[in-house]
């Protein structure tokens, strides 16, 4: 069944979601974040801490066997497609989160074929947006938990915005996915990105991702002074924690929780031999709060899958 979220934005090619419901729930979720009566059942469920699992990941190239005629995608083999779709699921079976965000990802058939590789981990929800890259790669997520009532995503896919210098305006070559999840009754809002690629790295795409990180910063700084406490930004920056991009998404409340890993370990990327940290996950003041383990993995099944490096982490959502 397609949906389109409440609140998205209309796009070139159309928005595609897909709610996936025949598998069981892994966590018992229900209510909102409106404030309950006290000593109501939904106001003993907002204040009970709940284990929430997240990870991100590009996942280099998820393509299917077949051409779009209208991107410049790749067209990998059936025992391709397979092999990387094995390769994937083994990495995500061995961390098992709650929420996956993904980065890369050509379609909704491709999502749903790798979730259904999943099978049996409770997975029920399944979205992407059609992105206006010219490769056709999107922004994704795969969730256990459920989706908040209103809003359950908002795409920003076509949406203009200033350049980080004043000069015009640019949109998202990838969309700045949000995603509302329901744990518990406790809403977390979830922003899903993949700036601009550093390839032939230029003046003008430095521009384009330090733009794009400064809107990622503006749309998650509106929810948190919407009262939204619980808010996560996830995904591939293509760029350096030192960079300006990085800083800019940084420049209002947001935290970069991937600085608990241990130095030595984080990297997610190698170019030319060097390695580096393009991938990230940040939280609002109040998740900051809450999280507990983050890691970065490197191991070979990782390596067999993608070019980059999961991030994970483990927050007690209250």
């Amino acid at each position: 069944m397609g949906v389109r979220p409440e609140g998205s934005h209309g796009t070139p090619n159309g928005m595609r979601f897909l709610l996936v419901s025949a598998l069981a729930l892994a966590l018992a979720c229900g209510g909102d974040d409106r404030s309950p009566d006290s000593g109501s059942p939904a106001a003993d469920a907002a204040s009970t801490p709940t284990p929430l699992r997240v990870m991100t990941w590009n996942v280099e190239n998820l393509f299917d066997e077949m051409d779009d005629p209208e991107t410049m995608d790749d067209v990998p083999t059936a025992g391709a497609v397979q092999r990387k779709l094995d390769d994937i699921a083994e990495v995500v079976r061995a961390v098992n989160p709650d929420f996956l965000a993904l980065q890369e990802v050509e379609n909704i058939g491709i999502l749903d074929r790798l979730a259904d590789e999943l099978d049996g981990l409770g997975y029920v929800h399944t979205g992407l947006v059609d992105s206006t890259d010219p490769r056709g790669i999107d922004v994704a997520f795969i969730s256990r938990v459920p989706l908040a009532e209103y809003p359950t995503t908002t795409s920003h896919i076509g949406e203009r915005f200033p350049e980080a210098d004043g000069t015009g305006t640019v949109d998202f070559t990838r969309d700045a996915l949000e995603v509302f999840l329901d744990v518990e009754g406790k809403t977390v809002g979830i922003v899903i990105v993949h700036f601009l690629s550093r390839r032939n790295n230029d003046a003008d795409k430095e521009l384009v991702r330090q733009s794009e990180a400064l809107q990622t910063m503006r749309i998650a700084q509106a929810r948190m002074d919407g009262g939204m406490d619980r808010v996560l930004v996830m995904g591939d920056m293509n760029d350096r924690p030192d960079s300006p991009t990085v800083t800019n998404v940084l420049s209002g409340s947001l935290t970069n929780v991937t600085q608990r890993v241990a130095n030595d370990d984080r990297w997610t990327y190698v170019f030319d031999g060097v390695r580096q940290q393009l991938d990230y996950i940040m939280a609002s003041p109040a998740m900051n709060t809450m999280a507990r383990d983050v890691v970065i993995l490197h191991t070979d099944a990782v390596d067999a899958a993608s070019d980059h490096k999961p991030v994970a982490a483990d927050f007690v959502v209250e």
